[in-house]
């Protein structure tokens, strides 16, 4: 365990963390800085968001 609630953060929710978690583990070296670790966090948002708009543009061409 991280020692950390990460669900004490504003907006940060037990699912949310999960998918973190899953996502990053439990070992945060992969990201020497918070700098890191947060531009590593909007790219993915950015990927979901583009192929959720993907998926919609797939749809309206049916």
């Amino acid at each position: 365990m991280s020692g950390v609630d990460f669900t004490r953060v504003d907006g940060l929710g037990v699912l949310t963390v999960q998918i973190i978690l899953c996502e990053v583990g439990l070992d945060p070296s992969r990201f020497p800085t918070v700098k890191h670790f947060t531009s590593w966090l909007g790219a993915m948002s950015l990927a979901v968001a583009l192929l959720v708009a993907r998926l919609k543009v797939l749809k309206l061409a049916q």
